[in-house]
């Protein structure tokens, strides 16, 4: 209601578990089917349990605003649980980063500003009605923006290895081509 025309679909994440009429709701949604003509009493049943939070003001636009939004709402369990999830999400995003060529402190330092930026947006108070456009870029995170810093603090940290290879490709005698690791380092 308050974002009209601005949104196309709903989607609810809880960590806790969907009642089966929600979930079978949802299946009927999934499969592409009117819940209307599939389940007029779980249509009304739902109907009525969000009428009720309108009880002393009651939209004029109400039914059509519903149409939309039974079939348009989609609920997702989330595997993070709340009391978990700031260790469940390093352990995520450390696993992204796996693959990268990048010193754990770096990343770490990475994820401590993901987090504080997170953080911050979720204090941020919004007024509606508000466009969505503005919505994203007041309450989200821009996962593009995260890429650039990991990139940006992989190629900032040199690439020693590659260094060190080509050192051994050189004319060095042994004495000269064993450098410790934490000579490569200071490298």
């Amino acid at each position: 209601m308050t974002f009209g025309a601005e949104c196309s679909h709903c989607h609810f994440v809880s960590n806790n578990d969907f009642d089966k009429e929600v979930l079978l709701w949802q299946s009927y949604i999934e499969d592409g089917k009117r819940l209307q003509t599939e389940n007029i009493a779980l249509y009304e049943k739902i109907k009525d349990r969000i009428k009720n939070e309108f009880l002393d003001d009651m939209p004029s636009n109400f039914d059509s605003v519903f149409e939309e939004f039974i079939q348009n709402t989609f609920v997702h369990k989330s595997e993070l649980q709340l009391t978990t999830y700031e260790s469940q999400t390093m352990g995520k995003f450390f696993n992204h980063l796996a693959d990268k060529n990048i010193p754990s402190n770096t990343a770490n330092l990475i994820f401590q500003q993901l987090l504080n930026d997170v953080r911050k947006k979720s204090k941020e108070k919004i007024k509606v009605p508000i466009s969505m456009k503005s919505l994203v870029e007041k309450k989200g995170v821009d996962i593009a923006q995260i890429g650039k810093k990991i990139d940006g603090n992989i190629k900032n940290s040199g690439n020693y290895d590659a260094f060190h290879d080509y050192l051994i490709t050189q004319s060095l005698s042994d004495k000269t081509n064993s450098l410790s690791h934490s000579q490569r380092c200071i490298l």
